[in-house]
């Protein structure tokens, strides 16, 4: 789980490079809501879905999925602290324009996609 080091240069956040060589290979970036990597002066959902704009633009929104890490963060963004706060980063996620598949893809259906694609 990583995200956009063109945005946060965090040592585990990808550069574009990498962003697309997991797309070329049929992988998936999985975006995490750690708030270090989202931006350490202002982690909030608005600064992680520049992340996820600035991804989609590099390799299109059918190669992210979500890594939220909610299992291994001690500190969350607000409006990111668990799984109940899906459906309001989907509706963020659709007023930035993205659309309605699209937004299903990263919420949920590219991962599993991506699974049913692997372990087969």
């Amino acid at each position: 789980h990583a995200n956009c080091a063109a945005l946060c240069r965090h040592p585990r956040n990808l550069d574009d490079r990498q962003i697309r060589a997991l797309a070329e290979k049929g992988g998936l970036v999985g975006l995490t809501f750690a708030p270090s990597f989202v931006d350490p002066d202002h982690p909030t959902v608005e600064r992680f879905l520049d992340h996820v704009e600035h991804a989609a633009g590099l390799v299109g929104p059918q190669a992210l999925a979500l890594g939220s890490d909610f299992d291994g963060i001690g500190e969350t963004i607000p409006g990111l602290e668990n799984p109940a706060c899906f459906p309001g980063l989907a509706g963020a996620l659709l007023a930035r324009g993205f659309s309605e598949p699209e937004v299903r893809g990263i919420m949920g259906e590219n991962l599993v996609r991506y699974l049913g694609r692997v372990l087969k």
